[in-house]
């Protein structure tokens, strides 16, 4: 079986395509552009991608192509109603960034609510040093506690936000954006809800 990785740089080089030659022959490429990638899927049966896009007209030249792996959540750049007709499987890594986003959104959200940059580049500077103040208050910074954070978006990443938000002491509401998310632990609202209510506002979905 033939095992083409389309954009292996995306990946993060920590990560080994090792595991996968017990499948077959693997063939990695750092990246490819959009007119490399008739050739290089040509004989392909696995295609490993992250943001390559496959449209018709690229699917059109794998022609033993069985199936496509997103090493990441989204599939945006594949068209999977191409797939369903011609009967290609399409996987994702479903859970591979939830604690790493839930993260990095409580990292933006501390950065902006407690003025971080302003603060660290004042002491740094040496104007804390050289103030005939204990503290400064010039920008004024909150607490999480208290404030109403919306969540668009209840999916794997949204419910960990959320559980997070509410250890914060927030309130938390979310907007469900196929209407098949749903739980108990928060108050799901409209959209114009969500927007008139929330202090804070994280987006979660495609």
């Amino acid at each position: 079986m033939k095992i083409v990785i389309l954009d292996k740089k995306s990946m993060g080089e920590d990560i080994s395509e090792n595991p996968l030659k017990a499948f077959g022959e693997v063939i990695v490429y750092g990246a490819t552009a959009q007119d490399e990638l008739h050739a290089r899927i040509a004989d392909a049966e696995v295609i490993v991608l992250n943001k390559v896009k496959l449209n018709a007209d690229a699917f059109a030249a794998a022609k033993k192509l069985r199936l496509v792996c997103e090493f990441a959540t989204g599939f945006d750049n594949v068209d999977l109603e191409y797939c369903r007709k011609r009967g290609i499987a399409v996987t994702n890594v479903v859970d591979y960034c939830t604690a790493s986003v839930t993260q990095h959104t409580f990292a933006m959200a501390l950065f902006l609510f407690e003025k971080l940059h302003y603060y660290d580049n004042y002491v740094k500077s040496g104007a804390y040093g050289a103030q005939d103040r204990f503290s400064n208050f010039d920008r004024r910074f909150y607490e999480l506690e208290g404030k109403t954070w919306g969540i668009i978006g209840l999916g794997n990443i949204g419910k960990k936000v959320a559980s997070i938000a509410k250890a914060f002491g927030c309130r938390v509401i979310y907007y469900s954006v196929t209407g098949k998310n749903a739980c108990e632990d928060y108050d799901k609202v409209s959209l114009e809800t969500l927007l008139t209510e929330s202090d804070i506002l994280s987006i979660h979905c495609p």
